[in-house]
């Protein structure tokens, strides 16, 4: 299942999905649309994908 992380402004979850609908093959399309404050980052300061990962395995129980 795929989860879309996204960072800024609140943006409602069907214009999200247009725009990604547009864009992606249907068999690859996010299930989810997840808004953070910032995104993980690791010690070397970039973004963290372990962490991410976890966050969206935890949302899918």
């Amino acid at each position: 299942e795929l989860v879309v992380f996204y960072t800024g402004r609140e943006v409602d979850e069907t214009v999200l999905a247009d725009g990604v609908r547009a864009v992606l093959p249907h068999s690859v399309l996010p299930r989810r649309y997840v808004r953070l404050e910032q995104f993980p980052l690791n010690p070397n300061r970039k973004v963290d994908r372990l962490a991410l990962r976890k966050l969206a395995e935890n949302m899918t129980i």
